[in-house]
C-alpha cells in the first residue's frame, strides 16, 4: 500500500541525511576546559603553515596506522581538527571502529582560532 502522504517520509530521509553528515562542534566555553590530547588531521603541507600549539600531526589517512605511537589508552581523551570538520569527523568513525572512547571533532581550525582560548604556532 502507498502512502498518501509521501512527503513526510521524504522529508524524514532529508533530515536523518543532513543531520548525519554535521560534524560536531564544540564552544569556546567547552574548549577551555578540554584536556587529552590534540591531533590535526590535515596535511603536513596545511599544518606547517599554521596549526594549535599542543598538536600533533597525524594526516587521516594514516590515523587508523598511527593513533597507537600516540596513545594506546583507549579512554583517554582525543581531540580532533582539520580544515572545516569533514577530515575530523572521518578520522573520529575509523578511531571509534578501534575501540577509541572519548573522542570529539572540533570542526576547523580557523573556527579554533576565532574562539580565543588557543594559541596557534606558525613555522
Amino acid at each position: 500500500m502507498v502512502s498518501k502522504q509521501p512527503g513526510i517520509l521524504i522529508t524524514a530521509i532529508m533530515v536523518a541525511l543532513t543531520t548525519a553528515s554535521v560534524p560536531h562542534t564544540t564552544s569556546a566555553s567547552e574548549l577551555k576546559s578540554t584536556d587529552g590530547i590534540w591531533i590535526d588531521v590535515r596535511t603536513p603541507q596545511e599544518f606547517d603553515k599554521g596549526h594549535l600549539q599542543s598538536a600533533i600531526n597525524i594526516p587521516v589517512e594514516h590515523i587508523g596506522a598511527q593513533i597507537a605511537t600516540v596513545s594506546t589508552n583507549k579512554d583517554m581523551q582525543i581531540n580532533l581538527y582539520c580544515r572545516s570538520g569533514r577530515r575530523a569527523e572521518t578520522a573520529r568513525k575509523i578511531l571509534r571502529q578501534l575501540g577509541y572512547t572519548r573522542i570529539t571533532n572540533h570542526g576547523g581550525y580557523t573556527d579554533l582560532l576565532g574562539s580565543g582560548n588557543y594559541p596557534s604556532s606558525k613555522n
